[in-house]
C-alpha cells in the first residue's frame, strides 16, 4: 500500500450521512472557497451533487430566502420548506 492508503485506512472510513441524497448547490451564491468546502462536505459523506434543480434533487443549498431555480421544482415538489440561517 502507498502511504496515503495506508494513512486513509488508520483514519478509517467517513459515516456516509449523505447516501441516497441528492443536493443541487446554488454556485452564484458562493465563493469560491465556500463552494469547494460545500462540495467536499457533501461529496466526503457520500452525497450526490446535481448539476440542475429536477425531481432526484432532495435539498437545495443557497443563502438566498428565495432563489428563480426553485420555480423549477415546484412543480415536482408541492410542499417546499425553506430553512433560513440564524444571522
Amino acid at each position: 500500500l502507498e502511504k496515503d492508503e495506508e494513512d486513509r485506512l488508520k483514519q478509517g472510513d467517513l459515516p456516509a450521512f449523505f447516501r441516497g441524497m441528492h443536493f443541487y448547490v446554488s454556485y452564484g451564491d458562493f465563493s469560491e472557497l465556500t463552494l469547494l468546502d460545500i462540495i467536499r462536505v457533501l461529496l466526503a459523506y457520500d452525497g450526490t451533487i446535481e448539476r440542475q434543480i429536477d425531481k432526484n434533487v432532495d435539498y437545495v443549498i443557497t443563502k438566498r430566502l428565495w432563489n428563480p431555480d426553485f420555480e423549477k421544482v415546484t412543480f415536482w415538489m408541492l410542499e417546499m420548506i425553506v430553512d433560513l440561517p440564524i444571522l
